[in-house]
């Protein structure tokens, strides 16, 4: 059973990081700044933490697939003391879509959940035939994740929802 979560907005705020390391990555010395304003700013959402633990020691296979470059995700995962959920690390940057990664990463013989706040994340499961999570508590809107197929309102729903009826049937089914 896998989970494929987005990383800023579901798992990491990273709105606290963005503004004090700024946007703009042509900016000498940015690589530093953004390790910086890591270490300062970030924090995950109340609860991810716990809500990892659990689904990590329940079995499911973790994974995380983000449209952020992999140095970035790398340093959010090592500095935030979570890289150790996770089986499996992707960056979608070098794709056109989530959707395309999400095509690599799933198999048909292993049920597969997207968990995400944005748009993309809801359609990359979409568009591969998966459940979808919308994190409601992310950088998303209602009207933006209406194409999901469950709504959690904090990480502790995330993992209700995953041991819901719908979702425990799911798996059973693949």
């Amino acid at each position: 059973m896998l989970l494929i979560f987005d990383l800023d907005g579901t798992l990491f705020e990273a709105k606290p990081v963005v503004k004090k390391a700024g946007q703009d990555t042509a900016v000498p010395g940015y690589a530093e700044s953004l390790a910086v304003a890591i270490r300062e700013c970030g924090r995950l959402f109340p609860g991810v933490y716990e809500m990892l633990e659990k689904l990590y020691n329940d079995g499911y296979q973790l994974v995380i697939c983000s449209k952020s470059p992999m140095e970035y995700i790398e340093q959010v995962l090592r500095h935030m003391g979570i890289s150790g959920f996770f089986v499996s690390v992707y960056s979608s940057s070098g794709y056109t879509s989530k959707a395309k990664l999400v095509k690599e990463i799933v198999t048909p013989e292993i049920p597969c959940i997207v968990i995400g706040d944005t748009h993309g994340d809801i359609s990359a499961a979409k568009e591969n035939g998966l459940f979808s999570i919308a994190a409601m508590y992310g950088y998303g809107n209602k009207a933006m994740l209406c194409g999901a197929d469950f709504f959690a309102e904090s990480p502790g729903g995330i993992y209700r929802v995953i041991m819901s009826e719908p979702c425990r049937a799911y798996f059973c089914k693949k």
